[in-house]
């Protein structure tokens, strides 16, 4: 008799929360909280349109013939958009070609997709999934006429969405090479610049 009053009484316990558990889940993903699908395509949208703002700035600043001024200040967009994590190894990378001059990581930028930019754009800003504070977007970095597939794990952190990984030609349609950009950073950091994949 005890079992089957304690099935009952579990029973009942569920029949009489799961409409209040099915209602927190649902808002959870309400449109307008910073998890859902649409705020997250806004927030990779706003940083792009901040990286590539900037760098479109210089390209017709070049091709104005006009010099960047003395006191230009560079923004430091791995610091405004990348996860904490991301900035630690980051620090780890910089600081091992710092101690071994003549030993870089890659001579192409992650945010460009390449060596140089000419006008950037981006186009298909997806969300492939985004389970609680994790999140996978899909979109196309297009500098000049070079068109390379992006893939950018996001982590909400300090209160939005920062970047913890990006992959170049994640799905290798494209001749570009195939980079997840922290994995790399963090092996150049530990074998000391001897590897990056």
């Amino acid at each position: 008799m005890t079992s089957q009053f304690l099935k009952y009484c579990l029973a009942l316990a569920l029949m009489l929360y799961m409409p209040l558990i099915l209602q927190s889940c649902r808002q959870a993903r309400k449109p307008n909280s910073k998890h859902s699908d649409t705020y997250l395509k806004q927030r990779v949208e706003q940083i792009y349109d901040s990286v590539f703002g900037f760098y479109n700035k210089l390209d017709s600043m070049d091709r104005a013939g006009v010099s960047y001024p003395d006191d230009m200040e560079w923004p430091q967009f791995d610091r405004l958009y990348c996860s904490e994590d991301w900035n630690r190894q980051l620090d780890a990378m910089s600081a091992v070609e710092e101690q071994n001059e003549g030993t870089y990581f890659y001579d192409l930028s992650y945010w460009l997709g390449g060596t140089s930019f000419d006008t950037l754009s981006y186009t298909g800003v997806e969300v492939i999934d985004q389970t609680g504070d994790t999140a996978t977007v899909s979109f196309v970095l297009c500098n000049g006429g070079m068109r390379l597939p992006m893939l950018l794990n996001m982590t909400y952190e300090r209160g939005d969405w920062y970047i913890d990984e990006m992959t170049s030609n994640w799905n290798n349609t494209t001749d570009y090479d195939h980079i997840t950009w922290k994995h790399a950073m963090r092996r150049f950091a530990e074998t000391n610049g001897a590897e990056r994949e």
